[in-house]
């Protein structure tokens, strides 16, 4: 019984922190990427976003990241729910 009192005082840690993850990842991505188009997830790793074929693969990363954000925010939603 006390052990689940305690339980249910903890800060939730885990769930700040992906929801951080998650929010500041949607940050870059839809205002660094999209809005200002600063730059992409792999521009800077050899894939300049000169040719249709680096920038189709540029965005295809964007996607990937755009959807790992989304599941660390539901992710983290989930842990602060509970």
């Amino acid at each position: 019984m006390a052990t689940m009192a305690l339980e249910h005082r903890r800060f939730p840690t885990s769930a700040g922190i992906l929801l951080g993850l998650g929010l500041g990842g949607f940050f870059d991505g839809i205002v660094l990427h999209q809005l200002l188009q600063w730059h992409h997830m792999a521009t800077s790793a050899g894939y300049p976003a000169n040719s249709i074929e680096n920038l189709r693969f540029n965005t295809l990363l964007d996607g990937l990241f755009h959807a790992c954000t989304y599941i660390f925010v539901v992710l983290g939603l989930v842990v602060l729910w509970r």
